[in-house]
C-alpha cells in the first residue's frame, strides 16, 4: 500500500469515487473515459471535429461469428485481467491482501497499452469472497496539476449473485446471423475463491459476443472500495490546468503524416492562415510523452492585439514540400472561438497545419510567441 502523503489524503475521496464508477452497468465505460472522454474536454474550448479528427465507427454489420470473435479479443466481452495469464492459479490460503497485491496494473499507463488475457469459466465449487481490480483514472493533486492513478480496488458484497452470473452459458451464435460491432466494454477484474485461487472470469456473451446483461448488472452492483492509490504519470502542469487548454489535443501533423502516407496534406502558398482574424486565441503547447498519441500539456493562454497579430503574421508564410525527417516532440495548437485551429512544431522542421490541411512555415519570431505563452 502507497504511504505517499498526498495519496494518502486522497485514499477517502477515491474510496467514494469508486461507489460513482460501479452505481450503472456502463460505470465501465466512465472509468475508461477519464472524466472528459477520450477528446480530452476537460475544461478549456471543445476540440475542433475538422482536420484530424478520427471517428470511432462501431455501427459496423458483420457476420455475427466474426463478431464473436471481435469481442472475444477486443472488448473483454470475456472478463481480462491485466498481466494474467491462463487461471492464475494461486496456492490455496492466498489473503486478499496478498491478492491485491499479486494482480497486475497497466506497467505504462500513458501508452494506452494492456495486457489483456481471455478468462476462464468458474470451477466447479469456486465460491468467491472477493472481486479485486486495477483500474487507471486521473485526478487533481492540489498545486501539482492532474496526474495519472492507478487505483486497486476491492468488493466483498453481491459476489452470490455475479457468480450465478458468470456461470451462465454463452448463447450460441446462428448461422448467418448478421451483428453490429461489439460497443461494451468491461473493466478487467478478477476473483478470489475461499481457497485462495485467484481467477479471470469468462463473461458469458450474447449470440453477437456482447456480455450477458445478467452479468454486467451484477457487475454494476459491486461495491468497490479503494485499498490503494499509486500515483503514475503527470498528464498536466499546474499551468496547464490554469492555461484553460484541453489536455489531450494530438500532434495532428504527425497523425495526418502516416495517414495513406500523407496524401491528405499539401503544400501552402501562405497567407492568412484565419480569415478575417480571430479577436483572440487560445495558444496551447504539448509535448509528446510515449509517440503522438499520448501528449502533455505545457501550458498555454490567450493572445490579442499586437501580440496575436504577430504571431498569426509569424505563421503565414507558405512551404514547397509537406515532409520533415528532422524528429519532433512539441507542437502548438492555436485555437480561434468557433473556428477549426491550427497546429505549430515547436520543433522539428517547425511545419504549420493549416485548417484546410495545407502545410506552411513558422518563424523564429512566431514559435518565440508561443513559448512566451507557455510560460505565462
Amino acid at each position: 500500500m502507497n504511504n505517499h502523503p498526498i495519496e494518502g489524503r486522497l485514499r477517502d475521496a477515491l474510496a467514494a469515487r469508486a461507489q460513482q464508477f460501479s452505481a450503472s452497468p456502463d460505470a465501465w465505460q466512465q472509468v475508461q473515459a477519464k472524466d472528459a472522454g477520450l477528446s480530452g474536454h476537460r475544461g478549456g474550448r471543445r476540440g475542433w471535429p475538422g482536420a484530424g479528427w478520427l471517428a470511432r465507427h462501431s455501427g459496423f454489420v458483420i457476420p455475427a461469428a466474426a463478431a464473436a470473435t471481435v469481442a472475444a479479443v477486443v472488448l473483454g466481452a470475456t472478463a481480462l485481467t491485466h498481466g494474467f495469464s491462463g487461471t492464475r492459479s494461486t496456492v490455496p490460503g492466498l489473503t486478499v491482501d496478498q491478492a491485491v497485491k499479486s494482480v497486475s496494473c497497466p506497467a505504462n499507463p500513458a501508452s494506452g497499452e494492456e495486457q489483456q488475457q481471455v478468462g476462464v469459466p468458474l470451477p466447479a465449487g469456486f465460491v468467491a469472497q472477493a472481486a479485486i481490480r486495477c483500474i487507471v483514472t486521473d485526478l487533481k493533486v492540489p498545486g501539482q496539476g492532474r496526474w495519472q492513478f492507478q487505483l486497486r480496488q476491492v468488493a466483498y458484497n453481491g459476489l452470490a449473485q455475479l457468480t450465478t452470473a458468470l456461470r451462465r452459458p454463452s448463447m450460441p451464435t446462428p448461422a448467418n446471423q448478421l451483428c453490429a460491432l461489439p460497443g461494451i466494454a468491461v473493466e478487467p477484474f478478477s476473483l478470489l475463491g475461499r481457497n485462495g485461487q485467484l481467477i479471470a472470469p469468462r463473461l458469458p456473451t450474447e449470440i453477437c459476443g456482447g456480455p450477458q446483461r445478467q452479468a454486467l448488472t451484477a457487475l454494476g452492483a459491486l461495491h468497490w472500495k479503494t485499498v490503494a492509490a499509486h500515483r503514475t504519470v503527470q498528464v498536466e502542469t499546474q499551468q496547464g490546468l490554469a492555461s484553460g487548454c484541453a489536455a489531450a489535443w494530438k500532434d495532428m501533423i504527425g497523425v495526418l503524416a502516416d495517414i495513406d502516407h500523407g496524401r491528405t496534406l499539401r503544400p501552402s502558398g501562405g497567407g492568412p492562415v484565419f480569415g478575417p482574424q480571430p479577436a483572440s486565441l487560445l495558444v496551447c503547447e504539448y509535448r509528446d510523452r510515449a509517440g503522438q498519441d499520448n501528449p502533455y500539456l505545457l501550458g498555454g493562454g490567450q493572445v490579442s492585439g499586437t501580440t496575436e497579430t504577430s504571431l498569426l503574421q509569424g505563421i503565414a508564410s507558405g512551404r514547397a514540400t509537406t515532409t520533415c525527417t528532422l524528429p519532433r516532440t512539441t507542437f502548438a495548437v492555436l485555437l480561434p472561438p468557433h473556428a477549426p485551429p491550427a497546429y505549430v512544431e515547436i520543433d522539428g522542421c517547425h511545419r504549420v497545419l493549416r485548417p484546410d490541411n495545407g502545410i506552411a512555415q513558422a518563424t523564429t519570431a512566431a514559435l518565440a510567441i508561443i513559448n512566451q505563452v507557455r510560460q505565462g
